[in-house]
């Protein structure tokens, strides 16, 4: 890194040239020419630029921490550097949006006990909704919001239509409204009608069904209970390279009517701004599934049924790790960080007590077969393993 000269430097700051300049003069970085000059403890020429106004200086005093820098040099008309080499100067407070002063604090109190909702304060106040709900969070004050108080809707006309019998169509024509909104207020206070309940044949499955479900499941398969049906679901996406795969799930599943679609996201992912296609296996609801779907959600959340363990095979361990397994260097890694610790401990003793395969939990929660336990996991799960997945699995040592 170049040293910089002193007397070479500041002469040229003392001929009041900026940082860009200085650096160019010296040969230098800017960069390096700024930290040099904080060392010495000057000021930037856009500091030394200062109004020194004795009122000016005053009144940035008073709004500070009340306004932002940039507000603060609009209601001036000066620089916004202006303001923040004197707010730095003087040591005043930085502009916190979530910050309340005592006043509107014993106000948004007020106004939150008379039930008003984050947005009614937040106008009362002159103040964003999100910094009265930031104010909320941290004092433990549950939300007002309600959509009652936001919809259109007089609920007592809405009910006495709906128990009439009356279509979404003709209940919107009596209201004044659109269907959609008429829908959608339906839907969320649960105003369910009972000829819509649809009611799927039961259509038992095979032994085999079973163990992959159980498998598939405990991978990347999920059921879901819709409110216009009384029985649940199954469905599982893949990436396109995967589509193979997922051709073969849905052969499997077909007399159970499952479909494979194409599907391609109309929104790009915000990490990387890629419009990710994927394949999807899904089952129609069946009555069949209610069983397992008590099973696997017993509290809403996805676990690892211990009472399904006694149907779980080979089959059942191949498909888990076709779904969500990988090949380490020198064992196997398989996805279960969507479990809870306690729920993955229980299953570990399973493969232990049930196959001999000794595992260990990382820390993300994703279960890791041991070096020494490979062998005998490549032999339990290959004859179940598809052509197009072979390249997940070890080939088998030999002794």
């Amino acid at each position: 890194m170049k040293k910089i000269n002193k007397e070479k430097f500041l002469e040229l700051y003392n001929q009041g040239k900026k940082d860009t300049e200085i650096a160019v003069e010296l040969n230098v970085e800017r960069k390096l020419v700024g930290k040099y000059r904080k060392t010495l403890g000057l000021q930037s020429q856009k500091e030394k630029s200062i109004i020194h106004d004795f009122e000016y200086i005053n009144k940035v005093k008073e709004l500070a921490g009340i306004f932002s820098d940039r507000i603060i040099a609009a209601k001036l008309n000066v620089n916004i550097y202006q303001v923040k080499a004197i707010r730095n100067l003087y040591n005043l407070p930085k502009y916190n949006s979530k910050v309340i002063n005592k006043d509107k604090e014993d106000k948004l109190i007020e106004l939150y006990n008379q039930g008003k909702m984050d947005t009614e304060i937040g106008k009362i106040l002159g103040i964003k909704s999100a910094t009265v709900q930031a104010y909320r969070s941290t004092h433990n004050m549950p939300t007002k919001f309600t959509y009652d108080k936001i919809s259109k809707i007089d609920n007592d006309k809405f009910e006495k239509l709906f128990k009439q019998g009356l279509s979404d169509y003709v209940i919107a024509k009596e209201l004044n409204m659109s269907p959609d909104g008429v829908h959608s207020h339906r839907v969320r206070h649960n105003y369910i009608r009972k000829e819509n309940l649809r009611i799927n044949k039961a259509i038992k499955l095979t032994s085999f069904q079973k163990q992959v479900l159980i498998g598939t499941m405990l991978g990347d398969s999920n059921m879901r209970l819709s409110k216009n049906c009384v029985s649940p679901r199954v469905s599982c996406a893949h990436g396109v390279k995967q589509k193979e795969y997922c051709e073969y799930k849905t052969e499997i599943f077909k007399s159970l009517g499952a479909k494979c679609n194409y599907h391609k996201r109309n929104v790009a992912d915000k990490r990387n701004g890629i419009c990710y296609e994927d394949y999807t296996m899904s089952i129609p609801a069946n009555p069949e599934f209610s069983f397992y779907y008590n099973s696997f959600y017993p509290n809403g959340k996805k676990i690892i049924p211990l009472n399904l363990l006694n149907q779980f095979t080979e089959v059942s361990l191949a498909f888990m790790f076709m779904d969500d397994g990988t090949k380490t260097s020198n064992g196997y890694s398989i996805a279960t960080m969507c479990f809870d610790k306690e729920n993955i401990i229980e299953f570990k003793k399973f493969l232990a007590n049930k196959y001999h395969i000794e595992t260990t939990i990382h820390k993300n929660n994703s279960l890791y077969i041991k070096a020494n336990s490979r062998n005998l996991f490549t032999h339990l799960i290959s004859p179940y393993i598809i052509d197009c997945i072979k390249y997940k699995i070890h080939s088998l040592v030999t002794s």
